[in-house]
């Protein structure tokens, strides 16, 4: 895995992630950068496929920024999958009319974040 990053702390908090999601030996690039304007709108977003994933965030958020990581993993594992404009989770595919709050894939990436915030504030 390649890390890429504008702020060292990002990119810290980001390789902390990859070791505990195991995504270190991945054949994959990951481009963190802050964009402070996404405050008005959402803490943080990942876009990528395959072996190039950018991930911005509103700040420097351990929860922020593991909550996009997880995603990342999602992908790589394969528990998460766009295709044809539809969302697969675990091979079942998932309806749009779901609130976003509730869609799995959300409810793990926000449970595994708090998790791995909480190993990160006691190192």
């Amino acid at each position: 895995m390649i890390i890429i990053a504008d702020d060292k702390t990002l990119f810290d908090l980001a390789a902390f992630a990859a070791a505990r999601l195991h995504l270190i030996d991945e054949d994959l690039e990951v481009d963190l950068e802050v964009k402070p304007e996404l405050a008005e709108l959402m803490h943080g977003y990942m876009i990528g496929d395959e072996d190039l994933y950018m991930v911005r965030v509103a700040a420097v958020d351990p929860v922020t920024v593991f909550h996009e990581m997880v995603h990342i993993d999602q992908y790589v594992t394969g528990r998460l999958v766009r295709s044809g404009g539809k969302a697969f989770w675990r091979g079942q595919e998932v309806s749009d009319d779901i609130p976003y709050l509730e869609r799995p894939w959300e409810i793990e990436a926000e449970s595994m974040a708090i998790e791995m915030a909480e190993w990160w504030d006691r190192q």
